[in-house]
């Protein structure tokens, strides 16, 4: 039996002309001039003119305390791809359809740029019916789950409860295109006229598409017209860059429209494709999205008190945005977003920095022991040996870490030499007083692991088991 994971861009003419010829050069001299005189008076006349086109505001004033009562359908239709063993792929139809009905009640700024989008959040509906080859499933938002802050920080749009931690699975959920919030990020800063074109900022292109690192991106609002008190706005963009270390293009055309009178964005409606290459933590996909979302103001809403919005601090607690997962085999973790974990029969947990793959965890669950006892040591030990084989160099070291909750936490760290790069092995042995235990291998480039600066230790330290005391040790980025 098994106790370990497994590794895983001429004047002589002149002189001969007829008198009647200078009079009627003359008499052309003239008529130009006057030509030219109705010209500049009749330029004269329209400078008023251009200058007397009216202006308009497009910018939402004095949100904080306002509440948006949000409607917000997506449909997506395309193909999936994802990587299978042998490193060969294989490609899957995808239909999804989403409806979500939420509150927006918007929180004061906490800078600016992105940092000035911020509301607190409820989900009346929120359901969603995926497609992908034959399996079909039916995502819906847990009643306990359907209040989160939602902010712009640091280039995206960031989720988190004001209470209690969100699990990886939830966030997944909650992440769409052109999402409300963000979206006003292409209203103009400045008052525009009726033909006006201005650009939205990189960040605004960011939030709106999900695109974490954009190297080249094109978009331009353009002002229509305006209707009595409605101003429509035109805008297509484009946007190329990396999300989750895959090739991302993304591109879209749409509209929207603004309340020139209750000064806010009513209705957009947008058309979207997305070409993305697989990578270590998502599938590669080519999918055209329709998205359409309608706000109305509203007075109020019954889960977004006064009392609430006002306990919602400018800088959020860095426990609030950490993420939640519990395996198979009860074990729960607490995890920093740069870790991506993929279920299955083993539960891969993958670190991603700055779009690179920095290391790879595989969790596997262990039969459970009598109290107090948990697999020996020496046991473990020759278990890693037996399973690295020929890769192995050298085993570095071996150590009990230290917990202050009686659970039992042994690591070992290995050298050696995989398709001629040279790795770093690092297992853990991890273990409950009433003996359940779960296993853990990283497997991690030798030149990464200063990088990888100890995060999987501290992941581990968050190791919980039902009715297991709270790791005391805080999760570091």
């Amino acid at each position: 039996m098994t106790l370990l994971p497994p590794l895983r861009m001429d004047s002589k003419t002149e002189n001969k002309m007829p008198r009647t010829s200078h009079f009627k050069l003359l008499l052309t001299g003239i008529l130009l001039l006057l030509t030219a005189g109705t010209r500049i008076a009749s330029a004269q006349d329209e400078q008023p003119e251009e200058s007397s086109r009216p202006t308009y505001v497009l910018t939402e004033s004095n949100l904080p305390g306002k509440t948006f009562a949000v409607k917000y359908d997506l449909d997506v239709t395309g193909q999936v791809e994802e990587r299978v063993p042998d490193n060969e792929t294989r490609t899957f139809k995808i239909e999804s359809m989403a409806t979500l009905k939420y509150s927006d009640r918007h929180l004061p700024s906490a800078g600016r740029n992105e940092a000035a989008l911020r509301s607190i959040r409820y989900f009346d509906q929120h359901q969603t019916d995926v497609t992908i080859g034959d399996r079909k499933t039916e995502l819906r938002l847990p009643q306990k789950n359907r209040l989160f802050v939602v902010e712009g920080r640091n280039f995206e749009l960031l989720y988190y409860p004001p209470s209690a931690l969100l699990s990886a699975n939830v966030l997944e959920q909650l992440r769409i295109p052109f999402d409300s919030l963000a979206s006003l990020g292409l209203l103009p800063r400045t008052a525009v006229k009726q033909g006006d074109n201005w650009k939205p900022e990189t960040w605004a292109l960011q939030l709106l598409t999900g695109v974490e690192a954009i190297l080249k991106q094109e978009c331009l609002c353009t002002l229509t017209k305006v209707d009595g008190n409605i101003a429509f706005v035109k805008f297509e963009g484009k946007v190329s860059g990396g999300r989750f270390g895959a090739a991302t293009a993304v591109r879209f055309i749409g509209q929207y429209e603004f309340d020139l009178d209750r000064k806010y964005l009513r209705d957009l409606v947008v058309s979207q494709t997305e070409n993305s290459s697989i990578s270590p933590v998502s599938p590669g996909l080519d999918v055209a999205a329709n998205i359409h979302f309608t706000r109305t103001p509203q007075s109020s809403h019954p889960q977004l008190r006064d009392k609430l919005a006002a306990s919602i601090p400018l800088d959020p607690d860095p426990v609030r945005l950490l993420l939640a997962y519990t395996s198979p085999w009860e074990a729960r973790l607490l995890h920093t977003r740069n870790w991506h974990v993929i279920p299955g029969k083993f539960v891969l947990l993958r670190l991603m920095d700055s779009g690179s793959l920095i290391t790879q965890g595989t969790m596997m669950g262990l039969p459970k022991m009598e109290p107090g006892k948990h697999v020996p040591e020496e046991q473990f030990q020759k278990d890693i040996v037996r399973s690295l084989g020929k890769k192995l160099s050298k085993v570095q070291s071996a150590e009990e870490i230290e917990t202050t909750d009686g659970r039992f936490l042994y690591r070992v760290i290995a050298n050696g030499n995989s398709n001629g790069r040279a790795m770093t092995w690092i297992y853990y042995l991890a273990a409950h007083p009433d003996g359940r235990q779960v296993s853990f291998v990283f497997s991690t480039e030798s030149e990464l692991m200063e990088t990888l600066n100890e995060r999987d230790i501290d992941l581990i330290r968050t190791i919980q088991w039902p009715k297991a005391e709270t790791p005391t040790r805080a999760v570091s980025d």
